[in-house]
């Protein structure tokens, strides 16, 4: 960044964080008043704008929860074009819950999911309602400080580590890297497979985290690629190595280039805004730079965010639904820390 563009930016950010910092001390001395709720509400979160894996850690919580407890996931529906509290139920769609809420109850359909960026309103909804959950997770709420969880998770991306960022707009910090000492749990996600101990101990020396606060590590684990139209698909295409067209609308989607790069001859980014709505000129682009790949066997790659979106697009165009995948991703944890995470999880629903 240039020193012009920085000065320009640095008193905005000052300004900026000035505010967080006065509205956080108002909460700190209760002037402010955060909802304490009698069940178990635990929150996920991040620090910074978008980006660290806040929705795959949410549906890791409900595969662990599930088996033995009512579940409800709430968050504000980014993006959706409807108001106040939304329940999700089989007529859902992304503009009603917004497409990561609309992700999370096609795989969990027997899961209660909710928005409302009204936190306090929505779980007052969802304990109102003919089965109440037993935890409430909160997606992407650790500055929704109007409710106050019984455990709060922080996701840090371990490419974009805090002590190298500044607030908005000169970086992409939503609030200061003190705050980090609000969260209970701080899950560095991202990371790569094999993480040394000396990198472990230099996340938590940079972190500066308290003695009560636990720090975990995770990765992104990758499924094989799925037909969107199954009942059009080629379940051969990918023995034969085919061109794929990478079509996202994700902050970032290295992880998933660098995934599909050894099951392809050759891979084309095609990245769109994060959540982008795909428009029908969006697709004359696409199909135009899909129809350019010379290669016999070829298909485009979604991810499982823009699936959902897609699925019941008007404008998606009937000549590349054979081609269309989506490929789910899943948190695992670094070494033995999954175990240490989940046993704190149920010990605080306990």
């Amino acid at each position: 960044m240039k020193i012009i563009q920085i000065i320009l930016l640095a008193l905005p950010a000052c300004l900026y964080g000035l505010g967080v910092r006065v509205r956080n001390f108002l909460f700190d001395i209760h002037v402010l008043k955060s909802r304490i709720f009698s069940g178990t509400v635990i929150s996920v979160g991040n620090i910074t704008v978008g980006g660290t894996g806040k929705t795959p850690h949410i549906e890791y919580l409900v595969r662990l929860l599930s088996p033995k407890h009512r579940v409800a996931v709430l968050s504000r529906g980014y993006l959706r074009q409807s108001k106040g509290f939304q329940l999700a139920d089989e007529h859902a769609t992304a503009q009603s819950i917004g497409d990561e809420s609309l992700q999370i109850y096609s795989k969990f359909p027997d899961c209660l999911v909710a928005v409302d960026k009204k936190r306090v309103n929505g779980i007052e909804r969802l304990y109102r309602s003919a089965l109440p959950p037993d935890v409430t997770l909160l997606d992407d709420a650790f500055q929704h400080r109007w409710v106050k969880p019984q455990f709060s998770i922080l996701t840090i991306d371990y490419h974009r580590p805090l002590w190298r960022d500044h607030l908005l707009p000169l970086g992409r910090l939503r609030e200061p890297k003190s705050s980090i000492r609000r969260a209970d749990a701080v899950i560095v996600s991202k990371c790569p497979k094999e993480l040394s101990d000396e990198t472990m101990s230099f996340w938590r020396n940079n972190l500066h985290l308290q003695a009560h606060q636990r720090l975990f590590f995770s990765t992104v684990c990758y499924h094989q690629p799925t037909a969107l139209f199954s009942s059009q698909a080629c379940p051969s295409i990918w023995q034969n190595r085919p061109d794929v067209l990478v079509v996202t609308g994700i902050v970032s989607a290295k992880g998933l280039y660098d995934y599909l790069k050894p099951l392809a001859n050759t891979v084309y980014p095609m990245p769109f805004a994060d959540h982008h709505p795909f428009s029908r000129n969006d697709w004359h682009t696409i199909s135009q730079k899909f129809e350019t790949i010379s290669h016999p066997d070829k298909v485009i790659v979604v991810t499982e965010k823009d699936k959902v979106r897609l699925m019941s697009d008007p404008a998606l165009p009937d000549r590349l639904k054979p081609h269309l995948y989506s490929v789910g991703i899943e948190i695992r944890f670094s070494g033995d820390t999954g175990e240490t995470f989940d046993k704190i999880v149920n010990e605080i629903i306990r």
